[in-house]
């Protein structure tokens, strides 16, 4: 944990550190092992690691679901329809906030882990939180994402 490829999503409850284990650039799969360290507050709450698959065209696709989001809380706008992934390994849903420019604001988000089913007949489980989000980090997170992905 803290490598210099981990991707850092901070929030007002603590961060997600998603940590590249198993990248596979010609194939376009990216493997990710999440952290999640929340506040003292919050921490056992949800403890422990997350795996999740990432392909390529989740990140872009994350990328532009975050970029339109904030574009549309400066029209005025509000939450956006949950982002899930190919695999749906997470779940994450951009809620309302307040920004002024792509650099400067904040809104809710909301994070949810699939843990598995607790038996065959069973839907899969999700376990997540919601907090505050600044754009500052989210700038951060993206960025380290368009590193792993387009360097």
């Amino acid at each position: 944990m803290n490598s210099s490829l981990d991707i850092i999503l901070k929030t007002e409850a603590g961060s997600l550190i998603f940590a590249p284990v198993n990248v596979r650039e010609g194939e376009g799969k990216f493997d990710f092992n999440i952290t999640c360290v929340l506040v003292s507050r919050f921490s056992g709450l949800l403890s422990g690691n997350f795996v999740c698959r990432l392909f390529r065209g989740d990140i872009e696709r994350l990328l532009i679901y975050f970029y339109d989001h904030v574009q549309v809380l400066m029209a005025g706008g509000g939450e956006a329809p949950s982002f899930v992934p190919l695999e749906g390994d997470i779940q994450i849903a951009a809620l309302d906030g307040d920004v002024v420019d792509m650099l400067d604001g904040y809104f809710t988000i909301n994070i949810l882990f699939n843990c598995g089913k607790p038996d065959e007949a069973s839907s899969n489980v999700y376990f997540g939180f919601e907090a505050v989000v600044e754009l500052s980090e989210l700038n951060k997170f993206c960025d380290g994402l368009r590193r792993l992905v387009f360097s």
